[in-house]
């Protein structure tokens, strides 16, 4: 039997708990006052498979979901114009493409076509010329390859 999601369960008992359905698959649960906080939609961008199963595995146990992933900053572009997601999980070093040469150059065009964007930016240890400069460029906040499960969860939740 498949894992019942977060979604799911939200639709089926959303008279039980109190949950208030406010936009298209987004809710709030209230209890005495208090807001749960609503499921985000993530796009995971980076050249290494591997590293998007990573960060999708944790993405996932955050209750969050990922609406799209994408290899290059090229795709990331395009797929951004198509899904909108809240967060963007995006590497900083990638392979160059025909729109962006790299992970800042996608932020950048990312944020000139949608300057609320909530770009969070991935960098390996010793890179922290270029998560300045992805900093000054737009992005909301980074997290440090290897991922820690902790960390990426604490920044999803603070943008998300």
């Amino acid at each position: 039997m498949l894992k019942e999601t977060r979604r799911d369960f939200l639709s089926k008992h959303a008279h039980k708990y109190g949950i208030v359905r406010h936009k298209i698959f987004i809710f709030k649960v209230k209890f005495k006052n208090q807001t749960v906080p609503t499921m985000a939609t993530v796009m995971i961008v980076d050249d290494a498979a591997f590293m998007r199963a990573v960060l999708k595995k944790i993405v996932l146990q955050c209750g969050h979901e990922v609406v799209a992933e994408a290899v290059n900053g090229d795709e990331a572009i395009e797929k951004y114009q198509q899904c909108k997601p809240d967060i963007v999980l995006l590497d900083i070093v990638m392979p160059a493409g025909s729109k962006a040469k790299d992970g800042i150059e996608a932020l950048k065009k990312i944020v000139a076509m949608d300057p609320s964007a909530k770009v969070i930016m991935c960098s390996s240890m010793g890179q922290q010329a270029l998560v300045a400069e992805a900093l000054k460029s737009g992005a909301k906040d980074f997290i440090v390859k290897p991922f820690q499960p902790q960390k990426v969860m604490e920044v999803l939740n603070k943008w998300g």
